[in-house]
């Protein structure tokens, strides 16, 4: 009898398929067990969206001269919106955004906030409406990847994540050397001076320093992603899901981009 012997990647695909395939059916079976809190029900009665957010972030939120301004006040606005609700804002610090959202002081949190692992059985992050991870900044035509630095020399912020991110290329591209620099704009500078290659910078940094030095341009998408959600309550997860549907409309058509461009 012969015995066919499958490649050993083969076998090892079949056994991350089959891990995956187990997780969505743990999964499926706690959301079939969980009830939602009818947050979202509660609020198409009123007709009001109560949101948390730290105003001292801008260009995401700034509330210096009064009534929060800001890149996340007009997403969640247009959120809102397509939701058929007005904009309730509670103005909070940063630390308390997470406990005002447990005692259902608000119903959702906008804030610039990323995905933070130990928090995933306390709250749901909706879709992302954001990136503000590291971005690599050019002069002239974009550099999509890392790759293409390839022996060439990119200026970063010293200790900054776009620091970290050039650390970890460095060991796994023969040649990638840095400039180091006190701060983003410094390191963007250099690049603007002709100094280096490329730079690496964070999003939000990039765009508004872009917004002053024409002939910059940014990678078409993050190459150490940090998105951003708007987050719920655990058992809200019929508001969560009407959020998402509605920033994946925003994004469709625009509409985030277009405020994104606004504010930076």
């Amino acid at each position: 009898m012969r015995i066919t012997r499958f490649p050993i990647w083969r076998r090892w695909l079949g056994s991350a398929l089959c891990l995956i395939l187990l997780a969505l059916i743990i999964r499926d079976g706690v959301h079939a067990q969980r009830h939602d809190d009818g947050t979202l029900q509660r609020i198409k009665a009123s007709g009001v969206l109560t949101v948390g957010l730290d105003p001292s972030n801008p260009p995401f939120a700034d509330g210096r001269n009064g009534e929060p301004i800001g890149l996340d006040v007009d997403v969640i606005n247009a959120v809102a919106a397509r939701l058929g609700m007005r904009v309730q804002t509670r103005v909070l610090g940063y630390d308390g955004l997470y406990d005002a959202l447990k005692i259902g002081q608000v119903d959702v949190l906008i804030s610039a906030l990323p995905v933070d692992s130990a928090r995933l059985n306390d709250v749901i992050y909706t879709h992302f409406y954001f990136d503000g991870g590291v971005t690599i900044v050019s002069r002239g035509q974009p550099t999509q990847h890392m790759r293409d630095l390839e022996g060439q020399t990119a200026a970063v912020e010293y200790g900054s994540s776009a620091d970290e991110t050039a650390r970890r290329w460095q060991r796994r591209l023969h040649k990638l050397d840095t400039s180091l620099y006190a701060t983003t704009n410094e390191a963007l500078d250099a690049l603007y001076a002709g100094k280096t290659d490329a730079a690496l910078a964070d999003v939000v940094s990039a765009r508004l320093y872009q917004r002053t030095h024409p002939g910059l341009t940014l990678s078409a998408q993050p190459i150490a992603p940090e998105p951003y959600a708007i987050v719920t309550r655990f058992d809200s997860f019929k508001l969560a899901g009407a959020i998402d549907d509605a920033v994946d409309q925003l994004l469709r058509d625009g509409t985030i981009e277009s405020i994104a461009a606004k504010w930076m």
